[in-house]
């Protein structure tokens, strides 16, 4: 009675960039050969043959070779593991080879597809026996939700286009007993969802030697169904397996004992057996055996399997030295591997959302999401096109070059129209500084605890404070104290900062948003990289920024006092381009007042809610030592005062 299995796995396609790597089908297949191999008694095992990364005409071939073997008592497993597609609104699935090709927009489709109406149409013309199908794959279509995909229809069963195949017995066979077969189809997953690597070829091991070793019978039954899909969705629990059969009694593996039921035959009870003559009843694998199929599932990377083999050989032998390096590496691994595995889904969910962003008309996320992807995945070729037409639309709409894809210097300036008058703004890029002071800077505060932030993204901050000029012209108002185009807009709380900031984003090319800087993002742009006290050094008189130079910093010497703002640009700007950072007026920053952290941040924002908003920088009332860059000071959102004023920056988010 020939009893074949043959095991595809395909992991690396000729289209890397379209379909990403499956590490784990290799072993997945080696997994399966093992399970219906060496695992099973001797007069149950399966002739097994592997075919690793096989093109669509190789697999087809090998199916062809099998299929002239089989008679009515043959039992054929045909596994595979890798991509396929599950056409949309159609059940016909497709298994991608090697040497795949996606259908893309512009109609070309390739070869490297196997369709399993093929498959299925060929087993049942020439197919005999019992025939289990294991489609270890996911059912949506790989590449369709990254926005590469079409619809695939008028394909034949290598996946081209101008061919149509269609299999139909017979018509003198179609009652022939010689050529009626058993078919039972177990699919990894739902249609249109996902299956995760190695998740239905642990389960399906587990659970047939689970059966075995018992000496019970492996029949694929509802029972055998339901433990499956019990230990499948321990490794995902998003997984549910599902499946097709045209029979209702399946025998894979021949029990070592009979059931109750053949213990009378229809001649009466069987005579006892002389209880010197019965078999011998099973022995329970030792501390090392166990630990040998322990080490065995681990370097198949079924680390689950491999952890609970090895806590078995501990409860016969606690102290197993092999046992016990076996279970703690097999949960680092599985650890690793359940990290990497989120870490991988989040990461194709940032895709997503990235097409999704870009079909909803905004490229600026798309290409936020995108760019997030490609940090950590630099070759994956969908996220690779996905940048590309996120960057030509926000080409096309205008905010392409704010984009903070682009690759630029510190200190870049950039203009924008703005009504009739034009404003520069400075390229800050992304990075990280120690924010607050040492211990050491003089008349520092106690709320300045030094801490360490990284930038995640960079932006570009108004390279003045908001003049008159362009407060008046976004909010059709100016509440300022000193009037005058050039002069900064004061006496403006925060509500109506972030208000302005709201209105003005109404008028930008679209992607492109005005915010108030963070209080992290203010101070790392006035820093321009220094340490200092100030940008440019640690003195402060009056001579190098509008304060009130009566109160000098680091110096004796007293310096102006204006007793008024002064015109944007009257002081020398810092590294990155920008002007009075320091002095003339405070500047409202998004945080509300808190304390700082101690240890390291990631692009930080303040307390969640509190009652005081953070001010920034100093003014030409404050005394220099006001003005440091780490100096922070705090007021109602609501208050106005002829020292308030603020600036914004502009992000394409």
């Amino acid at each position: 009675m020939p009893r074949e299995l043959l095991a595809i796995g395909v992991g690396d396609y000729d289209q890397n960039r379209v379909f990403r790597r499956l590490p784990k089908a290799a072993s997945d297949v080696a997994l399966m050969a093992a399970c219906f191999g060496n695992s099973l008694p001797e007069e149950s095992r399966f002739h097994s043959q592997i075919m690793i990364d096989p093109k669509a005409d190789e697999a087809t071939e090998a199916i062809e070779e099998i299929l002239e073997k089989l008679d009515a008592n043959s039992v054929f497993i045909l596994y595979f593991a890798g991509h396929a597609i599950q056409e949309r609104g159609n059940k016909r699935q497709w298994l991608l080879c090697k040497n795949a090709l996606r259908c893309f927009a512009n109609g070309v489709a390739g070869t490297g597809a196997i369709s399993s109406v093929y498959i299925n149409s060929s087993l049942e013309r020439r197919g005999k026996g019992k025939i289990f199908i294991i489609i270890d794959a996911c059912r949506d279509d790989p590449t369709y939700d990254r926005g590469l995909g079409v619809e695939l229809t008028g394909m034949d069963q290598f996946g081209n286009v101008e061919r149509t195949v269609t299999h139909k017995r017979p018509e003198s066979q179609e009652d022939d007993a010689e050529y009626q077969s058993e078919i039972f189809t177990l699919y990894a997953c739902q249609p249109g969802k996902r299956a995760r690597d190695g998740a239905l070829a642990g389960a399906l091991n587990s659970v047939v030697l689970n059966r075995v070793k018992k000496g019970a019978e492996v029949r694929l039954d509802d029972a055998l169904f339901a433990d499956l899909t019990k230990l499948v969705q321990e490794f995902n629990p998003d997984q549910k397996p599902c499946k097709s059969t045209t029979t209702t009694d399946f025998v894979l593996v021949p029990g070592a004992r009979k059931s109750s039921d053949a213990e009378t035959t229809a001649a009466g009870p069987k005579p006892s057996v002389p209880e010197s003559q019965s078999p011998p009843s099973r022995r329970r694998p030792s501390a090392p055996e166990l630990t040998s199929s322990a080490n065995a599932a681990l370097q198949l990377g079924n680390y689950k399997e491999a952890e609970r083999l090895a806590l078995a050989a501990l409860e016969l032998d606690g102290s197993f030295g092999r046992a016990i390096w076996v279970r703690d590496e097999a949960r680092r691994r599985r650890e690793e591997q359940e990290a990497r595995d989120r870490r991988s889904r989040e990461l194709d969910e940032a895709l997503n959302e990235g097409w999704l962003s870009l079909s909803r008309g905004d490229a600026a996320k798309a290409l936020e999401l995108v760019e997030i992807v490609l940090k950590e995945r630099p070759t994956d070729g969908v996220a690779t096109e996905l940048k590309r037409q996120a960057e030509a639309a926000l080409e096309s709409s205008g905010a392409m070059k704010w984009s903070a894809s682009t690759r630029r210097k510190a200190g870049t300036r950039q203009t924008l129209e703005i009504g009739s008058e034009e404003y520069g703004f400075c390229w800050i890029p992304a990075g990280e500084f120690d924010m607050g002071s040492p211990s050491s800077e003089e008349e520092r505060d106690d709320d300045e605890t030094l801490h360490h932030v990284k930038l995640t993204k960079g932006f570009w901050m108004l390279e003045t404070p908001v003049t008159q000029s362009l407060y008046e012209e976004v909010m059709k108002e100016n509440p300022s104290h000193f009037k005058g185009g050039n002069l900064p807009v004061e006496c403006v709380s925060w509500d109506e900062a972030n208000e302005f900031c709201e209105e003005l984003t109404k008028r930008l090319p679209s992607g492109l948003r005005a915010s108030l800087p963070t209080e992290a993002q203010w101070e790392y742009s006035c820093r321009a990289g220094t340490k200092t006290a100030f940008s440019f050094g640690n003195e402060l008189n009056g001579d190098q920024a509008n304060c009130d130079g009566n109160y000098p910093y680091g110096s004796s010497r007293k310096g102006k006092y204006l007793e008024k703002t002064s015109p944007v640009k009257s002081y020398d700007p810092n590294a990155c381009g920008l002007y009075d950072m320091h002095g003339n007026v405070w500047e409202w920053v998004l945080d509300y007042y808190g304390d700082y952290p101690t240890g390291t941040v990631v692009d930080p924002k303040g307390p969640d809610t509190a009652s005081l908003r953070v001010v920034r920088g100093g003014s030409w009332y404050s005394y220099a030592r006001y003005c440091r860059s780490a100096s922070r000071d705090w007021n109602s959102p609501v208050i106005r005062y002829g020292i308030l004023g603020f600036r914004f920056l502009l992000s394409c988010d």
